[in-house]
């Protein structure tokens, strides 16, 4: 963290993420994963690329800390998702509202995650567990997808209307 501004800022965003895991959970990943992806983008572009991995990796952990996840072998695959859906996002991202590259950027960083979850779940995760349940493939699926589009041009949508003072320096 280069300020304690910055440091508020990926503190706020990681607090909205666990309300938006704790309290929104019995709508399931298609409402919370979208509200999630939000919430790591909002922190890319209000603070850093660091500060959002930050929240990205915690956010799993969290998860399973409570019991909303249930296999602790889903953890670092979902974090190393998340950051690579920060980082991607975050190389691609124009501070000056460029509408289409930073649309290109969160599709670019949906895709990526997405990629990531679906080979991950079926190339890494039956080396940690022995059976890997069916569900498994189905979360780790098209939804990824689709949680990471919708949350990420949410998050655009977003940042148009949030005041310039919130938003990142770099």
């Amino acid at each position: 963290m280069k300020s304690t501004n910055e440091l508020v800022k990926v503190s706020l965003m990681l607090a909205i993420a666990l309300v938006f895991q704790i309290f929104f959970r019995q709508f399931g990943q298609m409402v919370v994963g979208v509200l999630i992806n939000l919430a790591l983008l909002m922190t890319v572009m209000t603070t850093s690329k660091v500060g959002a991995s930050m929240v990205g990796v915690m956010t799993p952990l969290v998860a399973f800390m409570l019991g909303i996840m249930k296999f602790i072998q889903l953890v670092p695959l979902i974090a190393i998702g998340n950051v690579v859906y920060i980082i991607v996002f975050g190389i691609i991202y124009s501070k000056k509202n460029k509408i289409w590259t930073n649309g290109i950027g969160v599709i670019v960083a949906g895709i990526a995650k997405f990629t990531l979850l679906f080979f991950g779940a079926r190339l890494i995760l039956p080396i940690f567990m022995e059976q890997v349940p069916p569900p498994i493939y189905v979360t780790f699926g098209v939804i990824q997808l689709y949680t990471a589009v919708l949350g990420g041009l949410l998050a655009l949508a977003l940042a148009i209307v949030i005041p310039n003072r919130y938003k990142s320096e770099k």
